[in-house]
């Protein structure tokens, strides 16, 4: 009888750990804390000034962007199509609120002592404004 109780015993005693599967589960019901991370916002600011060129005024407008632009992609210019042709890089562009790139192209010389002035990003206080290039 002492044997049939120990084997009955050590069945039991092996089922305890298939047991411990089948326990309750407990769900929390608590409503969960959403931290979001607060990134500082990229402005576009637009001024605007007056300026006057022969006793002639008139509005320009600058755009002002407080974010970096990013770093100049290289470009594959393949053979200029001729010798009065020269090379206008790309540059990033400020769309709504993403940049995209203009790619580069050819473009053909005006007269022949002209000379290209790159476009640029010039640095104006905590922004950029982009510079169009333009012939001399």
């Amino acid at each position: 009888m002492n044997r049939l109780i120990s084997k009955s015993m050590l069945g039991l005693l092996g089922l305890l750990p298939i047991s411990g599967l089948t326990g309750c589960v407990v769900h929390d019901r608590r409503p969960r804390e959403v931290i979001l991370e607060e990134r500082p916002r990229r402005e576009v600011i637009i001024e605007e000034e007056t300026r006057y060129r022969d006793h002639e005024h008139y509005r320009e407008r600058e755009i002002i962007i407080e974010e970096r632009p990013p770093a100049v992609r290289y470009e594959v210019r393949g053979v200029s199509p001729s010798r009065d042709h020269i090379w206008i890089e790309g540059h990033h562009a400020r769309v709504g609120n993403h940049w995209d790139w203009i790619g580069g192209h050819w473009e053909r010389l005006p007269r022949h002592d002209s000379v290209w002035i790159p476009g640029r990003y010039d640095q104006r206080g905590h922004g950029y404004v982009w510079i169009e290039g333009r012939w001399r």
